[in-house]
């Protein structure tokens, strides 16, 4: 979905593009996640984040549609990008893997190897999503 966005809004091309120190980070976390030697809570953990931080970051920038000036309402952003990852199934999605992960992770001690795993990677998502999105006001 990505790429067609890209090549067909914003004249993108693949090839030559050198990854941004966020998107590094992404896909470090998610090698190690992925592992054969990680558990399966671990890597639930980490599509969970990616998917809970998307949703939550879509959601606030639906916050803002009343304010769009009508001649940007037709950008990609308010038709295409805001509606799928705001919608109600994308939604119930993250709801579900939010209950696969807390059936998963009931049985774990909290400050165990996998316990803190698990925060690692929250906390690796929390960082590349929190620079990867510009930083802006609603004053």
């Amino acid at each position: 979905m990505f790429e067609d966005i890209l090549r067909e809004h914003f004249d993108w091309k693949e090839g030559g593009e050198t990854a941004t120190k966020e998107t590094r980070a992404y896909q470090d976390m998610f090698a190690g996640a992925g592992a054969p030697s990680q558990s399966i809570l671990v890597g639930i953990t980490a599509l969970w984040a990616t998917e809970k931080c998307y949703l939550e970051a879509w959601k606030y920038a639906l916050g803002f549609k009343e304010e769009v000036p009508e001649e940007k309402k037709s950008h990609v952003l308010h038709t295409t990008l805001i509606p799928n990852w705001t919608c109600d199934e994308f939604e119930e999605f993250v709801i579900c893997i939010g209950d696969l992960l807390d059936e998963l992770a009931d049985d774990i001690p909290e400050g165990s190897r996998e316990w803190v795993k698990c925060e690692e990677v929250w906390q690796q998502v929390l960082w590349a999503e929190e620079n990867f999105w510009p930083k802006v006001s609603n004053t």
